[in-house]
């Protein structure tokens, strides 16, 4: 028995801890054992051990499943508003994330992200992290370059996100929400024991609502279901495998038009064509502004089955564990990019394998393995009038890689970090380029279009950290380490002009801070300064008006900051979070083939400050708890392409989010939540594109509220 609370510390926002007493002298009892024992322990595993948060030389934000529910959150993207210097925002059916300004701005096949995500240990594809946030039990969130550890494309970090295991008993959950735009959500947690070895759970999603876009477009009609199963035959070993489907429904969202203002008919950087900016109809005096018609809400294909288990075998002096994962995905979308219509498809095979090994003697603690994975994927994309055409048959990526990490206690209070990884990667391509045909979305492809693209990479990165317990609440680090990412290629092919290759990219980092309690722990402030510099790193962005979008390597990028993050418990009941994130992100050097500079240019993304600010009270009654909790995030101006195109950049914005909760004690709660309360307009993924233009953006979500009966048993 101990409350909900938003966590902020040492980028935290998570749960101290859930359900509150039945009874008021329950209440009175853990109140007073709160007060004396501050904040809880939070265990991390994104380091693949697990470790307490406060003694992790890391930043990394934790949620909890109970916070995520609590704050209404359905996807990855409504966890923007919790996590520190950190984007994750829509671009259609796939999510842009971005940390410390560093991410991927385009969903071609040929562009691998540049932060990774993975569900349970199993990478998931950029196209995979739109689905559903359902029965999760943590997400981890750890900035900066994980290449020692994780290996290829997680320069900027690496999202974790970890379900809910089975247990041996027959419990279950049930949550039910409804809200505006027709909204209801219904999620379903269910364990089954089938005797103390072997259990089953299994956990589905329904999820609906009525388009944000004036059209009817972006709009949810979703289902999801999972099925895992937990065996511990003995008590040296244990099996977790667990596999998912999920397919939506929905309508596509449509991009609107951004930067021109059609009553003065002139440039306006935060105008849209109506007084709604999720408008994407062009009625009445805005027909002048159609080119073939008024926008429509498209359907949508999209299922993704993902597969992944993990195997734990404690051998005396370590244990062995093996993960292996399987995703299969298919989507195609049509949506309207601003007045002309656009189609794009993704499909993916991948399965991936990783066996470690990890033990502790005497004052060692290490860690070791090998890691393989194949990536086969397709797609193509065509824009209307323009007739842009990327069509990439066939994109093969297959690699491994060799890893190890070991600690060393030099005395109880000093410890030393080494580590290194050895990336293999090749990569294999097929398509046909960008080509005007003369019939829009024709089949027809022109050989002279045609390429083939192969080339392999390979790297070793490395670590070395320092960690200090300055106090018993005190601990100081420092860290060195670098990361890669494999190189590219652009779709069209090779000429006597014109080199379709892109290098790989690299990192080199620098990191160091403390984390801390004060005031008998009630009090926590976890600092972290960085330091990064990539070399050749990849940036690219679409620009309607050319037939061809390049992807270029930015030949330096240095990116320079500080994240704060606070949480001060001033009584048992109140608690108040704080994070400030500054990131200094510029292209220390960036000329383009073709000669064009954009050196000391803010990158895409990018904003320079962050600010996350929330407070939770508990209101205890003589029969259970009220949980009160806001949160609200500013962000500074950023654009969302290198070239810095007119109707590309975002000015300085700020949200907010609230809830109320009534928790019983006795196996119910209902809620109240509110998102975006201030119903800001936020532009998400956004080009140099459309009708009249400048530019065309998806929008983030408007103000969105719901009502929410949770039942456990």
């Amino acid at each position: 028995m101990s409350r909900i609370s938003l966590n902020l510390g040492a980028s935290v926002l998570a749960l101290a801890a859930s359900g509150m007493a039945a009874t008021a002298a329950h209440a009175q009892d853990e109140q007073e054992a709160r007060a004396s024992r501050g904040f809880e322990t939070i265990v991390v595993t994104a380091e693949k051990t697990e470790q307490s948060l406060q003694k992790t030389a890391a930043a990394i934000t934790v949620l909890s499943g109970d916070t995520l529910v609590k704050a209404g959150v359905t996807d990855l993207r409504d966890t923007q508003m919790l996590v520190p210097a950190a984007r994750f925002q829509k671009e259609g059916s796939t999510t842009q994330v971005f940390v410390r300004g560093v991410g991927s701005n385009l969903d071609y096949g040929n562009i691998e992200p540049t932060v990774g995500f993975n569900f349970n240990g199993v990478y998931i594809p950029r196209e995979g992290t739109s689905t559903a946030f359902f029965d999760i039990a943590s997400m981890e969130v750890l900035p900066g370059p994980q290449g020692t550890l994780y290996g290829r494309s997680t320069m900027g970090g690496i999202v974790t996100v970890n379900y809910v295991r089975p247990d041996f008993n027959n419990n279950g959950n049930l949550v039910l929400e409804a809200g505006n735009f027709s909204t209801f959500r219904g999620t379903l947690g269910q364990n089954f024991a089938v005797n103390d070895k072997l259990a089953f759970r299994i956990a589905g999603n329904y999820f609906y609502h009525d388009g944000y876009n004036e059209s009817g477009a972006d709009s949810a009609d979703d289902y999801a279901v999972r099925l895992s199963a937990l065996y511990k035959p003995t008590d040296n070993f244990e099996a977790y495998l667990w596999g998912g489907f999920a397919e939506k429904n929905g309508k596509h969202p449509n991009l609107v038009n951004h930067g021109f203002d059609p009553v003065t008919m002139a440039f306006d950087r935060d105008a849209f064509l109506t007084e709604n900016p999720w408008n994407d109809l062009r009625t009445g005096p805005l027909e002048i502004y159609t080119l073939i018609g008024q926008p429509t809400a498209n359907d949508q294909v999209y299922e993704n089955f993902t597969f992944g288990a993990q195997f734990d075998w404690d051998l005396g002096f370590s244990t062995l564990t093996y993960i292996p994962g399987y995703i299969h995905l298919d989507s195609s979308s049509s949506y309207w990019l601003g007045a002309v219509p656009a189609s794009i498809s993704q499909n993916y095979r991948m399965h991936s394998h990783e066996l470690r090994l990890a033990g502790s003697s005497g004052r060692f603690e290490w860690l070791g393995g090998v890691y393989y994975y194949d990536q086969r994927n397709f797609g193509d994309f065509f824009v209307f009038f323009t007739l842009l055409n990327v069509d990439i048959r066939e994109n093969l990526l297959d690699g491994f890689g060799v890893f190890g990490q070991a600690t060393y206690n030099v005395t109880d209070n000093l410890r030393i970090t080494a580590g290194a990884r050895y990336s293999s990667d090749n990569r294999y391509a097929e398509g046909f380029g960008p080509q005007v045909l003369a019939i829009p979305f024709a089949p027809e492809r022109d050989p002279a279009s045609a390429y083939v693209f192969e080339n392999d990479y390979s790297d070793i990165d490395w670590k070395a950290a320092l960690e200090w317990d300055i106090a018993p609440e005190i601990m100081g680090y420092v860290s060195a380490q670098t990361s890669y990412a494999p190189g590219t290629y652009n779709s069209i092919p090779n000429s006597p002009t014109f080199d379709n290759a892109v290098r790989e990219a690299d990192l080199t980092a620098f990191a160091g801070g403390f984390k801390a309690r004060f005031l008998d722990g009630t009090l926590q402030i976890n600092p972290e300064f960085y330091y990064y510099i990539y070399k050749d790193l990849i940036i690219q962005a679409f620009d309607q008006s050319i037939i061809f979008n390049p992807v270029f390597n930015a030949q330096e990028v240095r990116n320079y900051g500080v994240q704060i993050d606070a949480l001060w418990q001033v009584t048992p009941n109140d608690l108040f979070n704080f994070s400030l994130g500054y990131t200094h992100a510029r292209n220390h050097e960036f000329v383009t083939p073709a000669g064009d500079d954009f050196t000391g240019l803010q990158p895409p993304y990018a904003p320079d400050w962050t600010i996350i600010a929330g407070y939770s009270r508990d209101f205890v009654l003589p029969n259970g708890v009220i949980n009160f909790s806001a949160n609200g995030r500013y962000e500074s101006s950023w654009w969302a392409d290198y070239v810095h195109n007119p109707g590309t950049q975002q000015p300085p914005s700020a949200k907010g989010d609230a809830s109320v909760t009534y928790q019983s004690g006795r196996g119910w709660d209902v809620g109240l939540w509110v998102r975006n309360f201030t119903n800001t307009v936020s532009i998400a993924a956004t080009a140099a594109a459309g009708f009249p233009g400048p530019a065309t953006a998806y929008l983030e979500n408007p103000r969105t509220y719901g009502v929410r009966i949770s039942l456990s048993y």
